[in-house]
């Protein structure tokens, strides 16, 4: 009975002194990743409104010449457009 209880005793002692030990801390090592956005914008030539002459019209020819007019202004305005487009492929990542 004797070795029985010496036995426990030590399995007791053991028990505690690794309960009260200090166990070394864990490096833990994380990498961060932070993603930074940029915000690219054409230039403000290429993105203005194309501005629109309004005329009184008379008569046939001035009709006639405010519709050229008008047509003009469509195509300034679709080449800047296409100034825009070839300026974002030009940018593009």
């Amino acid at each position: 009975m004797k070795p029985l209880k010496i036995g426990l005793m030590i399995v007791c002692l053991l028990v505690l002194s690794a309960c009260s030990s200090m166990l070394e801390p864990k490096i833990v090592t994380r990498t961060v990743v932070q993603t930074k956005l940029k915000y690219v914008i054409p230039p403000k030539e290429l993105i203005q409104q194309c501005q629109i002459q309004h005329s009184s019209i008379s008569r046939n020819d001035g009709l006639l010449s405010y519709a050229r007019s008008l047509e003009s202004t469509i195509d300034e305005c679709n080449l800047n457009i296409q100034r825009v487009q070839q300026w974002i492929s030009d940018n593009a990542e």
